[in-house]
Parts: C-alpha cells; sequence; structure tokens
C-alpha cells in the first residue's frame, strides 16, 4: 500500500492469476486497459482481443480499452484473474486436423455449409476442460489398438423407456462389441451426467458382459461448446471433441487409429474426419439393422485402413458392401 501526497500520482498495484502462474504489476492510476493488455501480452503471450480479466469492477464485456485503472479498480492493490489461450497453445491445437468449414448432413438427404467461429474462444474452453478433465479406466488400455468412441442415446439405444432398459436396447449392441472389441478399445461418450451414464450402461449390461469390455466413459463434462453459423444465423451448442482423448492417451490414440460414432453429427463438428453419422434409434423397431452393417464397416477398416482420417466415413455402407466378402476370412482368423 502507498501514502498519497498532493503530487504524487496513485499507483495500483495488481496480483494477477493466469492459469497456475501468478505474478504482480504495478501501474499508474491513469493508465488504460489497453497498456496493461500490452503488458500482460509480454508476461503471456496472450493477444490483447483474447484476453478476459475478472475481478474489475465492470463485467468483461463492458470493459474499454480506453478505460483507466481508477475507473475499473476499487482498491490500490487488487486481485485480478485473467483468462485467454497463449499463442503457443493455439499452435498445439491446430496441431490437430483443421476446422475451418465442415458439412452438416443431420437432416438425411441435405447438405448444409456450417461454420465454425470465434475458434479462439473454443479452443480456449476446450484447452480449459482437457486440464480440469480426469478420465478413469475402467479396464487397461491395450496396445496397438484403435479408439471406437461410442454415443449412447439413440445410438446404442431409444432414449425414452418406461420401466425395463432391456426394451429400449437396439438390436445388436451386444454383437457390434463383440465384433470390434478385437481391434478396437471401446469408449462410451454420452451427453447426459455421469450419475445416469453409469446406471444405463450398467442397467444395460455394458460392464459385465465377458465377451468384452469398455475401457472408458465420459459424460457431459468433457464435452466443449462451440458456436457455428448455419443458413446465416448463429447456432450455440456442446460438442465431443475427440482431441479430449487424443491429449490425454497420445501414447495409444491419434487421428490416425480414431472414430466417432453417432446420430448428430454436429457432435463432431471439431473432429469431422473421424465423424460416422449412423440413423437414429427412435421407433423401437426390432428389424433395425445399422449396428449389424455398423460391426462389418468397422473391423473392415480396422484391418484395410492405415488412416481413419483420409477414410470418407458418410459412405461406410457403401463401403460396407463393397468389402462385405473379406469378412468371413477376417472373421476366421480372430476366432
Amino acid at each position: 500500500m502507498w501514502v498519497e501526497s498532493k503530487d504524487e500520482v496513485k499507483r495500483y498495484l495488481l496480483h494477477v492469476r493466469w492459469g497456475k502462474k501468478s505474478f504482480s504489476i504495478e501501474m499508474s492510476a491513469t493508465a488504460t486497459l489497453w497498456e496493461l493488455k500490452q503488458d500482460l501480452l509480454k508476461r503471456t503471450n496472450v493477444l490483447p482481443d483474447r484476453q478476459k480479466l475478472l475481478g474489475l469492477t465492470l463485467r468483461p464485456n463492458l470493459l474499454a480499452d480506453t478505460l483507466t485503472l481508477q475507473e475499473v479498480c476499487n482498491k490500490t492493490e487488487q486481485n485480478l484473474v485473467l483468462m485467454g489461450t497463449s499463442e503457443e497453445q493455439l499452435c498445439q491445437f491446430y496441431s490437430y486436423p483443421p476446422v475451418p468449414e465442415i458439412v452438416d448432413d443431420m437432416q438425411q438427404g441435405e447438405s448444409h455449409g456450417t461454420e465454425v467461429v470465434d475458434i479462439e474462444k473454443c479452443l480456449e474452453t476446450l484447452e480449459r476442460n482437457i486440464k480440469q478433465l480426469q478420465i478413469r479406466l475402467i479396464h487397461q488400455l491395450r496396445p496397438q489398438k484403435k479408439l471406437l468412441v461410442l454415443d449412447l442415446d439413440n445410438t446404442l439405444m431409444h432414449n425414452s423407456y418406461s420401466t425395463d432398459i432391456q426394451d429400449a436396447i437396439r438390436p445388436g449392441v451386444h454383437e457390434l462389441l463383440t465384433a470390434v472389441y478385437p481391434f478396437y478399445d471401446i469408449c462410451i461418450w454420452s451427453q447426459t451426467s455421469w450419475r445416469w451414464l453409469e446406471a444405463k450402461i450398467t442397467e444395460m449390461g455394458l460392464l459385465l458382459c465377458p465377451r468384452y469390455a469398455i475401457a472408458f466413459v465420459l459424460d457431459r463434462l468433457a464435452m466443449t461448446c462451440v458456436t457455428v453459423r448455419k443458413k446465416r444465423e448463429l447456432k450455440k451448442h456442446s460438442v465431443k471433441p475427440l482431441q479430449v482423448v487424443w491429449r490425454k492417451f497420445p501414447d495409444h490414440f491419434s487421428p490416425c487409429n480414431s472414430i466417432h460414432v453417432d446420430d448428430l453429427s454436429r457432435n463432431f463438428v471439431l473432429n469431422p474426419e473421424n465423424g460416422l453419422k449412423v440413423s437414429p434409434y427412435s421407433n423401437k423397431d426390432p428389424n433395425d439393422r445399422e449396428l449389424f452393417l455398423l460391426a462389418n464397416y468397422l473391423v473392415l477398416i480396422a484391418q484395410k485402413e492405415a488412416d481413419f482420417s483420409k477414410v470418407n466415413h458418410k459412405k461406410w455402407k457403401r463401403y460396407e458392401r463393397k468389402h462385405r466378402r473379406d469378412l468371413e476370412n477376417l472373421f476366421q482368423t480372430f476366432s
């Protein structure tokens, strides 16, 4: 603290916390937020337009760069929190497949261009989630296995059921998991909360089947929110970025050996090259064959394709029909 004389200009001592780092900055009361941001840029390499300061008297969205410290600080010694992604971290994220534009095929038979906007903010959130997330393995990862991420609701089961969850299970669930297990470590990723996710997969019998094992499960806490522009409108929704798994298990999984199966293509907007959209199971059709065909396809590409991100998964049924004759030899090899 300082004692101010008539001839002295008041000064502020700012204690800044950025992630796990902390530092202090001393500046004049007449210094602007722009000057503060320039100082923060030198210390963190977070560009000014990506800096969000918490702890001032105004909300971050109301903070103009022309405001002075004496206008936004109520004490001469102030604690602040800086949120923002450094240039080094952004470069690390951009080493994954680019996400400037994807094709949203949520409506069968239609294709509309969808552009991810505010990608820096999205990646900041993703980086924060990755650091905070802890993935608990149910079964240990196996060497040289691919990664299969499966959605739950409307992919493996009907989303609504009255009393018995067995009535909601999609035909072919256990057959699918049994067929792919020799080739893939399996993850179930649901948008629901952990409590409901655990209850559902337990009642479905996915955790105790002797023919396969679930490596780990992820719930909505592992998801990231994005903003997309579709038909000139901005829409905000959560997605399931495989970058979470790639960063947590870099010695096992990458874009080359990972595939994400979901009934909503928007869920793999940050890694569209690794997404496969299946038809939603919403009518409890006992003659539904989607998962049986999917099992064939996943086994085929596991044996035939060196890089999953180079395969056109939108045409997966055509691929399955073309190579179906090869399946008999493959299953004999691993039987």
